[in-house]
């Protein structure tokens, strides 16, 4: 599973990359300091799930956004927010956005989604991006 991870705190890249990695240290995870690098990012690969944080879009979120549906549009997208608002929130999952989660009190609720979606794919069989397995025959 190819993952973008995309928040300024190094603190929350940090502690969300290593509950990801117990997960399934086969998974890929590309993280970003800033939105311009998650944009770029999402047009030079694919990505199943793309965690960005709400708080620092920069008003990029429109570009990142169609750009992240006309190249990852299967890509389970995660908005982490320390300011959540349900109207915002709701805005945002009108664009497209599957979950929108406040990373201060429902960090938990992240790290369980992130192990649904894991199942599920193991469960359908769900095949990972082919760029995934190019990576595998690197190592």
């Amino acid at each position: 599973m190819n993952v973008l991870l995309f928040d300024r705190s190094a603190y929350i890249r940090n502690m969300i990359q290593k509950n990801l990695v117990q997960f399934k240290e086969s998974m890929k995870i590309t993280s970003s300091e800033n939105i311009s690098s998650a944009v770029n990012e999402i047009k030079y690969f694919r990505y199943d799930l793309i965690i960005l944080d709400m708080d620092n879009l920069d008003g990029q979120f429109l570009t990142f956004n169609r750009t992240a549906q006309d190249l990852n549009s299967d890509a389970i997208v995660i908005m982490l927010t320390s300011f959540p608002n349900s109207i915002i929130m709701e805005r945002f999952k009108q664009q497209g956005v599957d979950y929108c989660l406040d990373k201060t009190t429902e960090f938990e609720i992240l790290l369980n989604r992130i192990e649904e979606l894991l199942s599920d794919l193991e469960r359908y069989h769900f095949k990972p991006s082919r760029h995934y397995e190019e990576l595998q025959s690197w190592d």
